[in-house]
């Protein structure tokens, strides 16, 4: 079974610091998500690269592509989706309360998963979840978010990884892979979901490279660590 890295990274600092702007926090945000990719890839003799698309990739000294990288930052903190294989497609929602669950899930979900997400005990989290599925598909086939969000059909998932169709993107050939994760409670939690080719290990770690104080998402995860010898296979 092939394997995926995911480093989670917190800047609770950047979020209440009153001297940051938008600008200051978001380029912050983006920086540290980067450097935790790096700090990883290093490892490797690997160092990330974005092409012409904007697309993250990580790369030999020579420039060639050698496997998939994929980042999602905001709120309270990012993650990075490392793998072999260049299909790969991370996102990540802060668990929040959302004041109209109804509209967002009419305009973005299939009627299944509108179903499944106003009738959920916790609507927010049930469409936060399907979102968040949706989001990481689109980045793992590389067509940004222009295709209508309601032709992805994900659903809510349950805890391992649910094949999907994709007919949304037909210049994809393979199959496609969603797991997703909600981690934390009382308030205070976070909705992370990975798009691949196929059902993966992932083994979480926690980024050692902020400049600040890092307050993980996953904190309470037992799994979520530290990881200094993760198994990748770079071809190596």
């Amino acid at each position: 079974m092939e394997s995926i890295v995911v480093l989670t990274v917190g800047w609770s600092l950047f979020n209440t610091d009153p001297v940051c702007t938008p600008f200051v926090r978001a380029k912050a945000k983006r920086n540290a998500t980067h450097a935790a990719a790096n700090s990883f890839l290093s490892g490797y003799g690997r160092r990330l690269e974005h092409r012409r698309s904007g697309r993250p990739v990580a790369v030999q000294a020579s420039g060639e592509s050698v496997g998939g990288v994929s980042i999602t930052y905001g709120g309270k903190g990012g993650a990075v989706a490392i793998a072999a294989s260049p299909t790969i497609g991370i996102d990540l929602e802060p668990g929040q309360s959302l004041p109209d669950v109804d509209r967002l899930a009419e305009s973005t979900c299939d009627p299944a998963e509108y179903s499944a997400a106003v009738s959920a005990a916790h609507p927010a989290t049930a469409f936060l979840r399907i979102w968040t599925r949706k989001e990481a598909a689109f980045k793992a086939v590389s067509i940004g978010t222009s295709c209508d969000p309601r032709l992805v059909v994900v659903g809510v998932g349950g805890s391992g990884w649910n094949g999907i169709a994709t007919d949304f993107a037909p210049s994809y050939q393979g199959p496609l892979h969603v797991r997703t994760w909600t981690f934390g409670a009382d308030g205070r939690f976070a909705v992370l979901s990975v798009a691949a080719p196929c059902p993966a290990t992932v083994s979480f770690g926690c980024s050692p490279v902020a400049a600040w104080s890092p307050e993980p998402f996953a904190d309470n995860v037992a799994e979520s660590s530290i990881l200094t010898n993760a198994p990748l296979d770079f071809g190596r």
